[in-house]
């Protein structure tokens, strides 16, 4: 599991040794990653005064990368790397930081309770799984590494759970998928049905699904998801990097969730919506983009004249 072992930013830029760096103030720090993610003493990359800003204001970001015409704008409190690239050099520290071998992550033998059952067709990672009294794993389906599931919960036929995020470095040449940290954790009686996908985090953290939620068939949850308690999603929506789903909420079939949006608590999102903005509480949204549901029928009937 997650250690949350510090590392000073100066060993690692003295082990990486970008040149276009310059550490204007020491720390520590556990992970790398992107602001808005949950993840304890992060090293976040920084473009813009905005971005600064926003990251100022997160205890959890212990440290900034940015450029050398931003640096006045990072809080003192938070350690301080000047670089000419700053997405660049945050993911060569997550790059070795997520390598390092027992750092963020202690191995440990797959736990396997008891009443636990396991088609002979499904694989099952031998190490950093951990699956829950009661539940079951249905035939092909797969289990990799870094994937936790509670108690009674069911994955069909064809599951993928915990596969590689598809989250690309555009500053390495050739450009490479980033190296993963994190995993997936799946509450207790969870029903995921056949042909699903559930990519694990790509920074640290887990992509979570929670207790009594259901997939239906061929959803993809991609890395840093987190669905709530009570969350119904019909066959083939989608859910876009970081996507926080709150609970008892209803997503259609063939839906689309855009990166990084927020669906609130009781909302219900029609089939074939495509969601690029926070959907409030208790809120029906509809359409292309989706908009909310009595707005798009009326706009429907206006089209339809």
């Amino acid at each position: 599991m997650f250690t949350f072992n510090k590392i000073s930013i100066s060993e690692v830029l003295e082990r990486i040794a970008p040149t276009e760096t310059k550490l204007l103030r020491d720390g520590e720090i556990c992970f790398v990653g992107k602001i808005p993610l949950p993840l304890k003493d992060r090293l976040c990359a920084c473009s813009t005064e905005a971005q600064i800003k926003e990251a100022n204001s997160e205890a959890d970001v212990a440290g900034i990368i940015t450029t050398p015409d931003l640096c006045a704008a990072v809080a003192i409190e938070k350690a301080l790397v000047q670089s000419a690239y700053p997405l660049r050099t945050m993911f060569q520290v997550h790059d070795h930081i997520s390598r390092l071998q027992g750092f963020q992550w202690e191995d440990f033998d797959t736990e396997i309770a008891e009443n636990v059952h396991i088609h002979s067709s499904a694989v099952v990672a031998e190490k950093n799984v951990r699956i829950g009294a009661g539940s079951t794993i249905g035939p092909n389906s797969v289990v990799k590494e870094r994937t936790i599931i509670g108690e009674n919960s069911h994955l069909d036929a064809g599951v993928l759970a915990g596969v590689e995020a598809f989250d690309l470095d555009k500053t390495s040449t050739p450009e490479m998928l980033l190296h993963q940290s994190g995993g997936v954790k799946i509450g207790n009686n969870v029903e995921i049905l056949s042909g699903c996908t559930i990519v694990r985090s790509t920074f640290g953290g887990f992509t979570k699904l929670g207790n009594r939620t259901k997939l239906d068939c061929q959803v993809h949850v991609a890395h840093d998801c987190i669905l709530g308690e009570l969350v119904v999603a019909a066959a083939c929506a989608l859910f876009c990097g970081r996507v926080t789903v709150e609970d008892n909420v209803f997503i259609g079939p063939n839906a689309t969730i855009r990166n990084g949006a927020l669906v609130k608590t009781g909302s219900f999102v029609s089939m074939g919506a495509v969601v690029i903005a926070d959907v409030p509480e208790n809120t029906k949204v509809s359409g292309n983009y989706a908009i909310e549901h009595k707005k798009w029928l009326r706009f429907l009937r206006q089209a339809t004249k």
